[in-house]
């Protein structure tokens, strides 16, 4: 695929039609939602709550609408709240994906990138998982290879054989120099992920200290995984997209409003740790001013 975000706007057209329905975690990437909604089909949001470690309640949900359901959008490690899955919750969602025939689509474009003992997991790792599973894997985020656009789907044969269809029709193959790096990226992944994690885990590490001197200001739980950072914002009277565009104007460092990613989303911003150290700490320097004068 021209990288995972194309395969996440493809996959609707092979499976949604009017009326049907896709479950989707929020605070999340907008984009698994757009294309079923231009296709005509209901999204409908699973919060995402510290209290439940970051993972779907899917006992919640109503039986009549799992009738209509077709896909389920799952996405570990997760954007923004960095929060990672684990084999028991899996374990669960192949369980009730099999029960409601719901198809499962994983977006795992993180997910060589976990910390603290954390190992990668893969959806389709657990038993069952292939029968009911697609996952998507992007290079961009497990080896530095943003703007190549090259992602890749793995699923049984029958799901790849139906994404190959959309595929063709919407789109064409990866440009060949970006499948020469891909090759390149794969045949040498024990010696390139480890110091990429090691990088993230060591900044992530930097951002976290950072904020634990602002916790008038923020609040935040540790991420896992990814290289978000996703932080409750404890400013009064201001909303997420107002301390976003004052940081922005007020002392030149861009981040994301948790709006973005849905309404749980706000009160936050997401934090990125794929920059230098030394430019983390700059960014927080001019942050720690900013804060103080509010």
């Amino acid at each position: 695929m021209i990288g995972a975000k194309s395969a996440l706007s493809m996959l609707p057209s092979a499976f949604i039609n009017p009326g049907d329905v896709v479950l989707m975690t929020v605070p999340g990437y907008p984009i698994l939602g757009t294309h079923t909604k231009w296709l005509g089909g209901e999204v409908v949001n699973l919060p995402l709550l510290k209290e439940n470690d970051f993972l779907p309640d899917l006992e919640q949900i109503d039986l009549e609408l799992l009738k209509r359901t077709k896909l389920l959008y799952l996405n570990y490690p997760n954007n923004p709240t960095g929060a990672s899955a684990t084999k028991k919750f899996f374990a669960k969602v192949v369980q009730f994906a099999k029960e409601h025939d719901i198809i499962v689509i994983h977006d795992a474009a993180y997910a060589a990138l976990t910390f603290d003992g954390v190992k990668p997991l893969s959806f389709l790792s657990i038993p069952g998982a292939k029968e009911v599973g697609i996952e998507l894997h992007s290079l961009s985020k497990s080896y530095n290879m943003t703007g190549w656009r090259i992602g890749y789907i793995v699923a049984n044969e029958k799901f790849v054989e139906t994404a190959v269809k959309i595929h063709d029709s919407a789109s064409i193959c990866a440009c060949t120099i970006a499948q020469y790096g891909a090759i390149a990226a794969l045949e040498n992944d024990s010696k390139i992920v480890p110091e990429i994690v090691s990088n993230y885990k060591k900044r992530r590490d930097v951002i976290m200290g950072r904020l634990d001197n602002l916790s008038d200001y923020f609040e935040y739980v540790k991420p896992a995984g990814g290289y978000y950072i996703f932080p409750k914002i404890k400013f009064p009277h201001d909303n997420s997209e107002s301390v976003a565009e004052g940081m922005i104007k007020e002392c030149g460092v861009i981040t994301v409003p948790g709006s973005a990613f849905g309404p749980i989303g706000e009160s936050h911003l997401r934090l990125v740790f794929c920059i230098s150290e030394d430019l983390i700490n700059r960014a927080f320097d001019r942050i720690d001013e900013f804060c103080r004068r509010v």
